[in-house]
This record gives C-alpha cells, structure tokens and sequence, in this order.
C-alpha cells in the first residue's frame, strides 16, 4: 500500500466510506496518517461497574443483557436501543438512540463487553451511558490488554468511532514507514526533531506510560515534531509564493513627496512619527514594479485613513485609480466625506459607490471610472461587481478586510494593482497571514 493510493484500499473502506472520507478531505492513504487526533481518551483504568459514578467518563467490564428497543415517540418509527452492562450485581444502563438494530446485531456477538463513555443519571434516577464505545472482551478478569489511551478522531457523517480509528490504524500500519520529512536533517538534528515515523506512530498510538495531561495539550516531542513539521513545509511554500510574487508584473508609482508633504502640512493636526514612517514605507513599496500586499493595523481613531489617503494620493500623481472598499455604507460614506474634502484640495476627483445609490447614478459613476475621470473612488461591495470596469487601478485599499471573502478581495485588486489592507481588529488568520503568510 503506497501513501498516493486512494483510501478504499484500506479493509473495511467501501465504496460509501470511501466516499464519506473523500467529501471530508480524506482522499488517500497519505490523508489519513497524517489526519491526527483531536483528543485522547484514557482507558488505562478499567474499573467495575460498582466504581461507575454521575459526571465523569469511565471504562467498564461486565456482562451485557436486558437489550430491548424501544419506539421513540414522534420520530417516524424510529427506535432506541437500552441494554444493561452488569458486574456482581451492579448494573449501568447503555443506550442507543441512533443506529438501534446495528448495535442490537453486534452486541449479540458477545457475552462480555468493555463500555467507554461519560456516566450520567437517567430519567428514572439510575446510571447510564449514552452512546458509549463498546468492546468486546474473552474474559472479564483479564482486562489488562484493554488498559490502554485511545486517540479520538474528528470523522465525517455517521462513521462510527472506532470504525474510524480502525481505518487510521491500518493506515498507519501498512503505509506510515513511507512517510518523509520535508525538513532538511541538518535542520532536524538541531532543533531535536524525532523521526516522522515515529512521532506519527506514538500520536496514534500513545504507550500506556504516556503523560496524559501532555497528550491532550499536544506537548510531547511526538507533536513538536509534527507541529515543526508543519509550519517549515507552511514557510517553504510562502517563501515560494512570495519569491513568484516578486517575478510578478507589478505597476511602478514613483513617490510624490511635494504632493503627499503638501497634503499633510494642510492637515489640522501634525501627523505622528509612527503616521509618518508607514506612509513611506507604503510610498517605498509602491515605487517598485511588484504588486504591494501590506497590512496597516491601528487603532479606531489612530489615523489609518491618513496613510490610507496618503497612498491614494501617489497612485493618482502617477497616473492611476485608487478604489477604497469598506464593508458597510455607513462606513463607505464616512470615508468618501472625508477623502472628499481632502480631494478636492489637491484637485482630485473622488466619488462614492454603493448598492443603494439610484441606478443611473451607479450608471454615472461607472461610466467616470471607465474613462478615468475618476481618480480616487469609495464604496461596497459595489465595486466588485462585474459592472465597475476601472480605466487604469493601480491601487485597491480594504478597509477591516475580514469581513470580505478573498475572491471579493482579489477581485478589486485585479492582476497587478498593489494592495492595502486596513484593520484595527484583526482576527487570528490576518495574525497569521501577517507571521507566515505574504503580507
């Protein structure tokens, strides 16, 4: 079995589940050893039933019987599925309420059984366990080969726990020695990396001596190893499409410092140092000829549109559109008064787009913006639509860029205009995009 091969090559993977697996991104055998779990569960105690206790997971051996199913009341015939699990006269309710005939057939296979699960108390004051995992057991004295830490997998539809443990685990089996590293051994040796086959091993296999509490905080080396082994390939190919990038055809706009010193010695407020040095980094990076991606993150109130303006303000000296996209027409507006005012003082045009403009007025500003006598334009979602033709974007500004979709986003920018996205919140993927990505 090679990692490339599809997953129905694995026992027990059918036509169906092979399909299941594939709509959740499973599609080969290489998916499922490297589809890692969430959480572990920890089995190493099995305990009599006597032991069970409201409000807390538990493994437990006995005796199953009293099985019968039960109709549920208005649910189109459906039935649930109440067994008892039995141990020196104690007795711990299990229960089904899906899949009540294929647990019914399958407990029938056995005498004994080992249930893993959270105990709780039933409507008649009892224990009982809802859904647990169940096991079959030869003898009940001989529990030792059960005690033992279990991985617990996200799975897609109706797939049974364990039956998607038991697909990893025959993955892992037959294909996990073929598993490379895709970073340098050099690299390995110095910062203390295990072999990938190994750390994917003990993930999906935890030794009944693991610490637990490290487990499920994915602190072992086994999940260093893998965490390092994500972020470097995650590095390489930003590295990559960042290298791509710079080979890109990008617009040239030379700075303009007497335009951008005159607008900001007409501002009511002298600008702060930090104001300052971002606008000319911006300036910087959009007199080169590669597309610009920059984040400007600040503060409500810390002058964000200043440099935003700043920047409009170059790519109209040299020639080009500068379109500035928020996610709302409250803020659309709030924007287009601003830049208005600011616009008219360095004798630019600018105009607002939005969805809920008259349609000849979206007609009027559309026909501007296609034969350039628009120089700086401010709207919604507007100005992605297949409408808005611009006679020559060179820059696009996203203000709170979260809250679009990135074709929306990509959309505005075009092929080679530069970017300039605005946000004083930034959620985790901008965070992240900004440490490993190409911003």
């Amino acid at each position: 079995m090679n990692l490339a091969d599809p997953v129905q090559f694995v026992k027990g993977v059918g036509p169906r589940r092979a399909e299941m697996l594939e709509k959740a991104g499973l599609a080969t055998i290489e998916d499922l050893i490297f589809h890692l779990p969430f959480r572990y569960e920890d089995r190493r105690r099995v305990a009599p039933v006597a032991d069970a206790r409201a409000g807390g997971e538990g493994t437990y051996v006995g005796r199953v019987g009293a099985l019968r199913e039960i109709p549920m009341r208005g649910r189109g015939g459906r039935r649930m599925l109440e067994a008892e699990l039995r141990d020196d006269g104690h007795r711990l309710s299990l229960v089904w309420f899906h899949q009540a005939a294929y647990f019914k057939k399958k407990l029938g296979e056995a005498e004994c059984w080992l249930a893993h699960g959270k105990v709780e108390v039933s409507r008649r004051g009892g224990l009982q366990m809802a859904h647990p995992e169940i096991e079959a057991v030869d003898d009940p004295a001989g529990t030792a080969d059960l005690a033992r830490v279990l991985p617990v997998y996200t799975k897609p539809g109706d797939l049974p726990l364990a039956a998607m443990r038991s697909v990893v685990e025959r993955a892992v089996a037959a294909a996990v020695a073929d598993a490379r590293s895709v970073v340098p051994a050099v690299v390995r040796a110095k910062v203390g990396m295990m072999p990938i086959e190994s750390a994917l091993r003990f993930v999906h296999a935890p030794p009944t001596d693991v610490d637990v509490e490290a487990l499920e905080s994915f602190r072992t080396d086994a999940h260093r190893t893998l965490i390092l082994e994500e972020l470097f390939a995650l590095q390489i190919g930003m590295k990559l499409r960042k290298a791509a990038r710079m080979h890109e055809s990008g617009i040239a706009m030379p700075a303009a410092p007497d335009r951008r010193e005159a607008f900001l010695s007409s501002l009511p407020f002298v600008p702060t140092g930090a104001q300052i040095r971002v606008i000319e980094e911006i300036a910087a990076d959009m007199a080169r000829p590669v597309p610009m991606n920059r984040l400007v993150h600040g503060d409500v109130g810390s002058g964000k549109t200043v440099v935003a303006f700043a920047a409009a303000l170059q790519a109209a000296a040299a020639g080009y559109q500068a379109a500035v996209m928020a996610p709302t027409e409250l803020l659309a507006e709030q924007h287009a008064e601003t830049m208005k005012a600011w616009a008219e003082a360095q004798g630019l045009a600018c105009e607002v787009l939005t969805g809920s403009m008259r349609a000849g007025e979206q007609r009027r500003v559309r026909e501007w913006l296609g034969i350039g006598a628009v120089d700086i334009v401010v709207g919604t979602h507007a100005l992605v639509q297949e409408s808005t033709i611009f006679k020559k974007l060179g820059l696009a500004i996203v203000d709170e860029q979260h809250r679009f979709g990135v074709m929306q986003r990509a959309a505005l920018r075009g092929s080679d205009a530069d970017t300039l996205l605005l946000t004083a919140t930034p959620i985790p993927r901008t965070l992240s995009l900004t440490l490993y990505g190409d911003i």
